[in-house]
C-alpha cells in the first residue's frame, strides 16, 4: 500500500526521533489504514462498486463551510511530498492542521481546525474522489 511506504518517508523526513508528534503521526496513519481496510472489506462483501467514499481520504477534494462566516472552500487532501505546484489550487497536506482535522471525517461532520493564527470550525459539505 502506498501510504505504508510513505509513512516511513514521512518519519525519516519529519519525525526522525521518537516524540509525541511522531506517535501522533503513527496513530493517524494506523487509523487511516484501518478505516480504509474496513471500508474495502465492506464493499467486497456487498459486491457493490462505487466511486463515492463515505469519508475524507488522501487525494479527495473536500468542500467545507466556515460555521461563522458561511464561506465555502475546497481543499484537496494530499501527501506532504506533493510534486505539483500547490499554487494550482487549494491543497492541504494530511500533516497540516486542516488535513489532520478533515482526514476520515464524513459529510455533515463539524471539525475544529486549530492553527497558530486562529481556530476555525467547519462543516463538511461534500467529498469528491479525484
Amino acid at each position: 500500500m502506498k501510504i505504508e511506504d510513505e509513512k516511513n518517508e514521512v518519519i525519516e523526513e519529519y519525525y526522525y526521533e521518537m516524540s509525541a508528534e511522531r506517535l501522533e503521526f503513527e496513530t493517524l496513519i494506523a487509523n487511516y489504514i484501518s478505516h480504509i481496510d474496513k471500508y474495502v472489506k465492506k464493499i467486497k462483501k456487498t459486491n457493490k462498486s462505487s466511486t463515492d467514499c463515505p469519508f475524507v481520504i488522501i487525494d479527495s477534494i473536500v468542500e467545507v463551510e466556515d460555521i461563522n462566516s458561511k464561506e465555502r472552500e475546497k481543499f484537496k487532501i494530499v501527501s506532504p511530498f506533493l510534486t505539483t505546484n500547490p499554487l494550482d489550487g487549494d491543497f492541504a497536506s494530511y500533516l497540516s492542521p486542516i488535513g489532520k482535522s478533515l482526514l476520515l471525517k464524513k459529510v455533515g461532520d463539524h471539525v475544529l481546525v486549530e492553527t497558530p493564527m486562529e481556530n476555525i470550525e467547519y462543516e463538511i459539505k461534500s467529498i469528491e474522489l479525484s
